[in-house]
């Protein structure tokens, strides 16, 4: 399967993004080594933010689903709150019902 390409374009106005994405972005590099998959996990979870803070809901939506389903995956449930924190932000119902 072959990996994504993130190609990311910013203004100066942006800085303040671009510095906080630029250590998420090396875990997403390191992600071959398996051991990064929590890591990797936080990426999505800091990408649906962004996507967020810039109005794209749609990219938000996608990278909040991966990062919830890599979450339950892994029983990493120290991300719930931000994932239900998310799940609000997107305007969505919880899947299962709480």
């Amino acid at each position: 399967m072959d990996k994504p390409t993130i190609s990311i374009s910013y203004s100066h106005k942006d800085e303040v993004w671009k510095d906080r994405l630029r250590p998420h972005l090396q875990a997403r590099k390191l992600d071959d080594r398996r051991e990064m998959r929590l890591h990797l996990a936080d990426c999505y979870l800091e990408f649906a933010r962004l996507s967020l803070a810039t109005g794209d809901r749609d990219s938000a939506r996608k990278d909040w689903e991966t990062a919830k389903a890599m979450i339950e995956d892994m029983g990493y449930h120290r991300r719930d709150g931000e994932v239900k924190e998310i799940e609000a932000q997107l305007g969505l119902q919880p899947l299962d019902g709480r």
